[in-house]
């Protein structure tokens, strides 16, 4: 009694170390995305700027550019994260999923102007959902495939492992940089770019994006 009093405590302590982990991912996955979208309108506004001259504005994209290529980088390991610890916290795929989208959600229409980075938002939403369903897709094939001597967590502790999810990355990446090319547009009275017609455009990306991840032959194997 006492081996199996000791073994049920030490698995509860770690159900409950691991559901921790999952709020604190998951918290730090909304704070990510809310810094960086704050940060996008910011540059939004210096880039529409009269004062600013061609040379600020094409570095300003440049270095946007590359930070993109981070933060993508960054979200689709914490949606590892979060997508590996919600089965071991008990937790339903979905419950977690939609939980986090409307905490977002609800974060960005508490925002002064939030139609100045909308685009920037929804860019942001469509690369986070792309990254939970490589994941899950990812770690459920994993499973199932036995004759492997690997486990899902080969993705969190090899590097040549996580970066199964490379075009992923690059498709994340296409979808921020064209939230902050359709932001640009809705400020050019020239174009006068419509609304609807940026999330058409993002919209449609999205979805074949959507059906790329879940493509076995489309990703390379680690």
């Amino acid at each position: 009694m006492k081996g199996l009093s000791a073994e049920y405590y030490k698995r509860r302590s770690q159900l409950a170390r691991t559901r921790f982990l999952l709020v604190a991912l998951v918290a730090l996955s909304l704070v990510l995305l809310f810094a960086l979208s704050l940060a996008e309108g910011w540059i939004l506004r210096h880039l529409i700027a009269p004062s600013v001259t061609g040379v600020e504005f094409v570095f300003a994209l440049i270095l946007m550019g590359l930070f993109l290529i981070i933060y993508c980088v960054v979200l689709a390991r914490l949606c590892l994260h979060i997508t590996y610890h919600i089965e071991h916290a008990g937790m339903a795929q979905t419950a977690v999923t939609s939980l986090f989208l409307l905490s977002y959600v609800f974060v960005f229409i508490k925002v002064p102007n939030v139609s100045s980075v909308l685009s920037l938002v929804v860019s942001k939403l469509f690369s986070t959902l792309l990254f939970f369903r490589f994941w899950q897709s990812q770690l459920s094939e994993t499973r199932l495939q036995m004759r492997l001597k690997t486990t899902p967590r080969i993705f969190m502790v090899s590097i040549h492992a996580f970066f199964v999810c490379r075009w992923v990355i690059v498709a994340c990446w296409l979808l921020s940089a064209l939230g902050l090319a359709i932001a640009l547009a809705a400020t050019q009275p020239t174009i006068a770019l419509e609304v609807w017609e940026g999330f058409a455009l993002m919209g449609t990306f999205f979805m074949l994006f959507w059906a790329f991840v879940r493509n076995p032959n489309a990703h390379a194997g680690y």
